[in-house]
């Protein structure tokens, strides 16, 4: 975007206004990795204030007698020194200043570029469309399947099919998880289901006298209260690995 408005519209500005001299403020707080970028970053590396230095100097060969004057403006992104961004923006805009150019700034050849840059553009806009629309349509491709399945096994099969695609469903409409989980087997968990309960409708022993009952009591309340505490952390764990 950087260069397609100095193509399109700056460099021929300069180029119509035919300058007797041309000074430059040379600031480089554009860079990509400047500190002084704000939400909206330019992107600019120093390759592109190389190529702006030599296309500044093209006007001046033609309108200017190649007279160009260059003068530090700013950049802020100094940690580094030599290797810094700020380092490396002025080492690329000095190489184009002192590099041997007698190339005349042409219009034509500008408008060219802009075509070029603007189609190369139109293309990749055009392929990320494709491919966010392609996305699209596999998602509801799958969330149609999973309900199908959901559908027919509410219909004719049993609770476990039943389940396992009504998850599948679950998991179609909502999208892909951010944590892999671990697959499910129904029968297994029904199987335990069962045994729990009946478990639980058994009858309970009887109980013995004061002391062991109140031991028993008391352990149970330890226990439960160690598996909450497990639960809970299992919860903890689970939120924060979604997150």
């Amino acid at each position: 975007a950087w260069r397609r408005v100095w193509r399109g519209k700056t460099l021929p500005a300069i180029a119509a206004f035919k300058p007797d001299l041309i000074l430059i403020s040379a600031g480089f707080d554009a860079h990509a990795k400047d500190e002084i970028q704000g939400p909206v970053n330019l992107g600019v590396k120093e390759a592109d204030y190389e190529w702006l230095t030599e296309e500044l100097c093209k006007i001046a060969n033609t309108h200017s007698q190649g007279r160009v004057i260059s003068v530090l403006e700013g950049g802020y992104r100094i940690q580094g020194g030599v290797v810094s961004a700020f380092g490396r923006s002025v080492a690329a805009h000095l190489r184009a200043m002192f590099r041997e150019n007698k190339e005349q700034w042409s219009e034509e050849e500008c408008k060219k570029e802009l075509d070029v840059e603007l189609r190369k553009r139109r293309e990749q806009k055009e392929a990320a469309e494709t491919a966010r629309a392609a996305a699209i349509e596999a998602a509801r491709a799958r969330e149609e399947a999973a309900i199908e399945t959901a559908r027919a096994a509410a219909n004719g099969g049993d609770e476990d099919e039943t389940a396992a695609a009504v998850a599948a469903a679950t998991a179609a409409e909502n999208g892909p998880s951010k944590r892999r989980r671990k697959e499910v087997d129904y029968g297994a968990l029904n199987a335990q289901l069962e045994l729990e309960k009946a478990g639980a409708a058994a009858p309970a022993p009887a109980e013995t006298a004061g002391d062991d009952a109140e031991a028993d009591g008391d352990g149970l309340g330890e226990d439960d209260d160690t598996d909450g505490d497990a639960s809970d952390l299992e919860m903890l764990e689970d939120d924060l690995e979604e997150e």
